[in-house]
């Protein structure tokens, strides 16, 4: 009975620890099978006259957690394969693509577990930790010469601030042409509102934070202009403090 039992557990950890997914990832029309084992990615192909080919797209690999489907590289034909891994505090993720009848790397180790925006752009994320807690930084993924890698940062500021309680403060954000930018806030507390506001005074985005709910502002620049980070603490009759990244990307969505 114990026996039973012991193997029924290892059959519920191995289950737990692997994943498949049905797509088409070699652009044949017809739906591959993606097999996430413990240490191994491989993908199993049906061929013509109900062959298989596998192919193994990683293997040996520690801290794997996850696997994605989906046309991460608009350069090549079909849908590419997201391999993410743990192998530290911060995620990772490594992109492959069928170039050429193999399966060959189209990315740069990309930080974090990668997504898509509203708009359709591709991010990935950095973890930044601070004495209220932990936020993600989102981090814009470009092509470049065929690669999937992190956009290039050219200016970031990490700061906190404190905002005395019934007061306002506004920071100023100078973008220059052809240049996007990230802002996040975050606070240990609640009840402060966090306006991201455009050079014309139309709103880009506002949320009130707390611990749990950082703001996450992205807007791009055609031109130069100055954006104004505005942090309102008009409804709390205590001073907080305000943890702030600017993050300033040569990037075009």
């Amino acid at each position: 009975m114990r026996i039973s039992l012991y193997i029924i557990l290892l059959l519920i950890i191995s289950l737990a620890e692997s994943k498949t997914i049905h797509a088409d990832v070699t652009d044949d029309g017809i739906n591959d099978k993606i097999i996430m084992g413990l240490k191994s990615v491989v993908v199993v192909n049906k061929l013509e006259c109900c062959k298989r080919n596998r192919r193994t797209l990683v293997s040996d690999t520690e801290y794997l957690i996850d696997i994605m489907v989906n046309d991460f590289h608009h350069g090549i034909r079909g849908k590419e394969i997201a391999v993410v891994m743990l192998p530290g505090s911060n995620c990772v993720t490594e992109i492959y693509g069928f170039r050429n009848n193999q399966f060959k790397k189209v990315s740069e180790l990309l930080p974090g577990e990668i997504t898509f925006d509203d708009d359709g752009n591709l991010f990935g994320y950095h973890t930044r930790v601070w004495e209220g807690g932990a936020v993600h930084v989102p981090c814009p993924i470009i092509e470049e010469d065929g690669f999937l890698k992190p956009a290039t940062i050219v200016q970031e500021i990490e700061t906190t601030v404190v905002i005395e309680a019934n007061t306002t403060k506004e920071i100023s954000i100078d973008l220059s042409e052809n240049t996007s930018v990230i802002c996040i806030a975050a606070v240990q507390e609640k009840d402060v509102i966090v306006f991201l506001q455009d050079e014309d005074g139309s709103l880009i985005t506002q949320r009130k934070i707390d611990s749990q709910a950082p703001l996450v502002g992205k807007t791009f620049a055609d031109k130069d202009k100055i954006i104004t980070l505005i942090i309102d603490n008009l409804q709390s009759t205590t001073l907080k403090t305000i943890y702030y990244i600017i993050k300033h990307y040569a990037y075009k969505p």
